[in-house]
């Protein structure tokens, strides 16, 4: 198309090519319509949740584009770890050593009363100590979803664990 408008912008065309150039950019607006529909019918007839697809698809035509302000990222020691796959799998596996250790304490105990049972703080937490009015406030904007996000953690679960968890490091 930039070809053509600036065929135009430098030479003198002839009525004739002018039509054939005007001919051509309908045409061709009229193909890459086409394509355009074609596209996003595949994007939503594909799609997992069609409805979320579709809502994607007007946001991006009316110019509406979501922050990607999901951005993960995990340090542990001097390693970061961003890929969310990977970070759900650490922090699986670290909850999953935490209540063996934690078993394996109470089986060494003796101690049979878990209900009762109080967990000291423990130096390799991976929670934020302590929980800064930064990290509240982030909380506090968190909406109260019980879906799931991609990695399948209600949001709402987040935000009532960081929120309990600073009323007691705030207290003290």
């Amino acid at each position: 198309m930039k070809m053509f408008n600036n065929l135009k912008r430098r030479f003198t065309l002839t009525s004739e090519a002018l039509g054939y150039i005007k001919k051509y950019q309908s045409i061709y607006e009229r193909v890459l319509k086409e394509a355009k529909k074609r596209d996003n019918d595949r994007y939503v007839t594909e799609a997992a949740n069609r409805t979320k697809a579709m809502w994607q698809l007007i946001n991006r035509k009316i110019g509406k584009i979501q922050d990607d302000d999901h951005k993960l990222e995990l340090r542990l020691g001097n390693d970061i770890i961003k890929n969310p796959i990977e970070i759900t799998e650490k922090l699986n596996m670290y909850f999953m050593n935490t209540v063996t250790e934690l078993g394996q304490k109470n089986i060494n105990t003796g101690s049979n009363n878990n209900a009762c049972q109080i967990i000291k703080r423990c130096l390799k937490s991976i929670f934020i100590s302590p929980v800064t009015e930064e990290v509240v406030s982030l909380a506090k904007n968190l909406k109260n979803k019980p879906t799931a996000g991609p990695d399948d953690i209600p949001e709402s679960l987040v935000k009532q664990c960081i929120l309990h968890g600073a009323e007691s490091f705030l207290r003290s």
